[in-house]
């Protein structure tokens, strides 16, 4: 190829980049037009309606046209205008590009032929190295491109945004352009009058049907709605039908009009949004077609809607507590159902409780709900996001579910935190062997080993520092603990310090380093045996503590069986299976907190069947199955036989505790086994005067029955009548309204009740009194308690206040029995004979003697707490305290000759000594007091007026409120409705 030839195959691809893009330009702006005209015409279609729509379609189809046109206009423009070499390069600039194209044609001329071609060559070579891109830069297609990108926007909002209408639009222009009624006539002015519609709603909505007279023809339903249409043609016709235009895509079939008088009329069911015209067959002349249509728009079912009150947005709770929600809830047409869901780490649904349901569904719902956590499957610190979703009454689309605010919550466990404090002394363990390791081979003239001993030995001393102020907040760790670690501190600290000084001296002697490491093998010898000892301890203590909250939970679970069997409740029966399966969770834990243990401390200390729990798993599977087929009683007597198991193995456990304390802590477990068996004798004595005691009140309860034979068969019958009517009004008690812990103590006091008859039968009227006064207690504290929850101004029910009422009622005639009884019976020194007063006065002096012994055994172990294992000589002086008052008030009775308060002191004091033994076997390795039980509180929602009834539901009470009212009722309907609009 020659110079000329190279010249003109650059300035071809420069040609054919400038002729592309005027064609792009073209071709982006075409497309722009044509992109927006496929929406906007359908869109002013459906707008004008079918008789102009064709038109519509028309100019949109003409400016696509044009727009095409022009980008073809353009195209050949930049031919013709980049056709010739001479217009691009001088498009390109530079006089010898220029001058050389000229100078081709002048080649034969007289020109030197040499000139001509070596400025040719030096063109070539410099129009080579250009770069098209850069001299056609594509800048040029940015404002087209602009125009395209946002004429493409608007076509997907436009078609997010309606899709219905554009494509109601396209039918309309093309079922007009194709004549999609053949024969028909499109009127403008209307075939019918005198439309009449009636609407019946869906039944799940309770709203009354409508008829809409003289009507235009459009009209709102709600999905599943029943139209029945009536309209007279204005022309005498032979037949009519109405012909759809569905919104969202689809068009339905003609309906047949039917013929009724002078009219038509059709029936059908609304489903979605439509457009509907009447096409009638006119006996005079050709049918007839609405040219507008008339629409069907869709009146929504909204969601409902729900708030959900919970104690805290973001709550922290210890253990597996039982948490207090509550909600408010409302819906156009009616609430079915209102669940409770919660989820995981992870934003997977975790679980989903029922709360409410409506077979009758409500416009409105309020009420309260106490979330066990026992039923939600955690681990110790997992935030767990909960909310509300109430679903509506909706059965023709499908119930509209709503969702309630979210609210988390973490389970917090200081379990679970003293056992991670004492994995860290087992890693601070680790590290005290290897210095031990490292100071026992280090030669003493290697300054640098001893450099890097001497950093481990200051994270060591750190580490200790860092757990002993942990430990300052764990309630788990003992006093005893602190201390040993705290003084581990000082002296690791003063060895540091020491060695620090000698490194930082410069080059010390061989045997400075030598003694050094001396003082080194020794502390880490003595932390190491220590550390070793302390975590044995603590690991054995923490399985301990697990089985702690077992025996607590299956406590909770016998109380629930003996509630249930009280009261048959199903609420109860389901709490009793939602216990269960935490029980079985809480095993599978205890089986893996046995790896925790060494294998020595299990050799030495643990018997092996104790941690056997394949029996305890066979045992809970029966209790369940029995529940499953229905036979509860038989499940309660199988989970006793399961709390046998588990009680043995959890004494083992004990016992291998306080025999590990007193291989390794050998003076504090021997003055605590000199305390606990000293208090072991003062229960025994205790427990005797008790019996003694009882004696005393067996021989009076008979010489009473002696002497009131007669007059207590007339106390009797009165005392029946009484109960009878007590009886009568707790069984009014309606149950939804009592709360948890009145729940439990109502069935108490009616069991009270059949106590006082059956020892009138028996002829006890000493007894039966005891048993009132019992029963009068009971239902005084019930009582108190709904009155007090009633005050807080969120009622556990609507039906707390009936409840409330009906044990008001009650209390009185309780009373009445307690008076009736005590007047029946006579001073217990008219009853008892010399004998017995003279057994009471020598039973007041051994009872002061014990009490004497117990406050000495009380100040004994206020003095020596800190020398004792955990808190257990603060909570063994706590227990004797409680035992004291319980004798002093023993002495009282038996100093006023009342036998059945002496005996009930004296039981009280034996029970108080038995707790200060528990209490103190339990402190000695920090167990935490209080289990879950029945009475337990759970975590509240803070305040009294945190939620109230929905305003529209007020607003409907308010106007319940003005309509007519039974004669003779009015003021009590007055505050009635004042009541539930509080």
């Amino acid at each position: 190829m020659d110079s000329f030839d190279a010249i003109h195959a650059g300035l071809a691809r420069v040609r054919r980049r400038l002729v592309g893009q005027a064609a792009a330009a073209g071709a982006l702006i075409a497309g722009a037009v044509a992109a927006l005209a496929g929406v906007v015409a359908p869109l002013a279609a459906s707008a004008v309606g079918a008789a102009r729509a064709p038109s519509v379609a028309g100019a949109a189809v003409g400016a696509a046209v044009a727009a095409a046109a022009a980008a073809a206009v353009r195209y050949a423009a930049a031919r013709r205008r980049w056709r010739s070499d001479e217009a691009v390069a001088r498009y390109l600039g530079g006089s010898d590009l220029l001058s050389a194209v000229q100078l081709e044609r002048a080649s034969r001329a007289a020109f030197s032929r040499e000139l001509i071609d070596a400025l040719a060559d030096q063109t070539a070579r410099q129009l080579a190295g250009v770069d098209v891109a850069a001299a056609v830069p594509a800048r040029r297609l940015r404002a087209p491109a602009a125009i395209a990108s946002a004429a493409a926007a608007v076509v997907v909002a436009a078609s997010a945004a309606a899709p219905g209408s554009i494509a109601h639009g396209w039918r309309l222009a093309l079922a007009a352009g194709d004549d999609a009624i053949p024969g028909a006539q499109t009127s403008a002015a209307p075939v019918v009058g005198d439309i009449e519609i009636h609407l019946e709603y869906p039944g799940y909505t309770g709203r009354p049907a409508v008829t809409l007279p003289s009507a235009s023809g459009d009209f709102r339903a709600m999905p599943g709605t029943k139209v029945s249409l009536r309209a007279r043609p204005l022309a005498p016709a032979r037949a009519a039908k109405l012909l759809f235009e569905r919104d969202g895509g689809g068009d339905r079939d003609p309906l047949v009009l039917q013929p009724a008088g002078d009219a038509f009329a059709a029936t059908w069911t609304v489903r979605a949004p439509a457009r509907y015209r009447f096409y009638v067959e006119r006996i005079d002349g050709p049918p007839a077609v609405d040219a507008e249509a008339h629409a069907i728009e869709i009146e929504p079912d909204e969601p409902p809607a729900i708030e959900l009150y919970a104690p805290a947005d973001e709550l922290d709770v210890e253990g597996k507590k039982r948490v207090e929600l509550a909600w408010t809830a409302e819906d156009d047409y009616g609430l079915r159902t209102i669940d409770l869901v919660w989820t995981g780490d992870d934003d997977a649904e975790a679980g989903r409780a029922r709360l409410w349901t409506a077979d009758d569904p409500r416009r409105t719902s309020q009420g309260r709900y106490l979330w066990d956590l026992a039923e939600v499957d955690l681990r110790p610190g997992t935030r767990v996001a909960y909310h509300l979703e109430a679903a509506d009454n909706d059965d023709v689309s499908g119930p509209n579910v709503a969702k309630s605010k979210t609210f988390y919550l973490r389970v917090f466990s200081k379990r679970e935190r003293h056992e991670q404090l004492v994995d860290r002394q087992a890693e601070l363990f680790e590290k005290l062997v290897a210095q031990l390791g490292g100071r026992l081979v280090v030669a003493p003239a290697d300054v640098d080993a001893h450099r890097a001993l001497h950093a481990g030995a200051q994270t060591i001393a750190g580490d200790v520092g860092a757990i002993v102020a942990a430990l300052a907040d764990d309630d788990r760790a003992g006093d005893d603990l602190r201390a040993a670690l705290g003084a581990m501190h000082a002296r690791l600290r003063a060895l540091v310090s020491t060695e620090a000084k000698l490194l930082d001296a410069g080059a010390p002697a061989p045997a400075q380093l030598a003694r050094g490491d001396a003082n080194w093998v020794q502390e880490c010898e003595r932390d190491v045996l220590l550390m070793a000892d302390w975590i044995d301890r603590q690991r054995l203590e923490n399985v301990l503590a697990l089985t702690d909250e077992i025996a607590d939970r299956r406590k909770r679970i016998a109380a629930l069986f003996e509630q249930y069997e009280r009261t048959g409740d199903p609420d109860t029966l389901a709490e009793i299976e939602r216990e269960l399966r935490a029980l079985e969770r809480d095993l599978a834990a205890l089986s893996r907190k046995q790896t925790s243990l060494g294998e020595d401390v299990l050799d030495r200390y643990v018997n092996a069947e104790a941690l056997a729990d394949d029996e305890g798993e066979h045992c809970l599977a029966e209790v369940r199955r029995l529940l499953a087929a229905g036979d509860a009683a038989a499940a309660q007597r199988q989970m006793a036989k399961c709390n046998a198991l588990f009680d043995d193995a959890q004494q083992q456990l004990e016992q291998a505790l306080s025999t590990l304390r007193g291989d390794k802590f050998t003076e504090q477990q021997r003055q605590l086994d000199e305390l606990m068996s000293e208090l072991a004798d003062l229960a025994q004595d205790q427990k005797d005067t008790a019996r003694r005691a009882d004696d005393l009140m067996q021989r009076y309860s008979e010489a009473t029955s002696e002497l009131l034979e007669d007059k207590a068969k007339e106390v009797r019958a009165e005392a029946d009548r009484l109960i009878q009517k007590l009886r009568r009004r707790i069984d009014r008690v309606p149950k939804a309204g009592l709360t948890p812990f009145s729940k439990e103590e109502l069935p108490i006091a009616k069991q009270r009740l059949d106590d006082v008859a059956k020892m009138l039968r028996d002829g006890d009227l000493a007894e039966a009194l005891a048993m009132a006064r019992q029963a009068l207690n009971g239902l005084e504290t019930v009582e108190a308690e709904l009155g007090a929850d009633l005050d807080s101004g969120e009622p556990w029910s609507d039906r707390t206040g009936d409840a409330y009422n009906q044990v008001a009622r009650a209390v009185p005639l309780a009373r009445k029995l307690v008076e009736l009884l005590d007047a029946a019976t006579p001073s217990p020194q008219q009853i008892m004979s010399p004998a017995d007063r003279d057994a009471l006065r020598q039973l007041r002096r051994r009872q002061r003697a014990i009490r004497r012994r117990t406050e000495r055994l009380r100040d004994r172990a206020r003095k020596i707490a800190g020398e004792l294992p955990g808190s257990a000589g603060q909570a063994m002086a706590d227990g004797l305290g409680e035992a004291v008052g319980h004798m002093e008030g023993a002495e009282q009775r038996m100093r006023a000759g009342d036998p059945p308060g002496a005996r009930q002191r004296a039981r009280d004091a034996a029970d108080a000594l038995e707790r200060a033994r528990q209490s103190a076997r339990d402190a000695a390795r920090q167990r935490q007091a209080g289990g879950r039980g029945l009475r337990d509180e759970p975590v509240r929602i803070p305040g009294a007026d945190e939620y109230r009834a929905p305003e529209a539901f007020r607003e409907e009470i308010l106007e319940a409120m003005k309509k007519d009212k039974p004669p003779g009722f009015a003021e009590q309907i007055r505050r009635y409705y004042e009541e539930l609009i509080k």
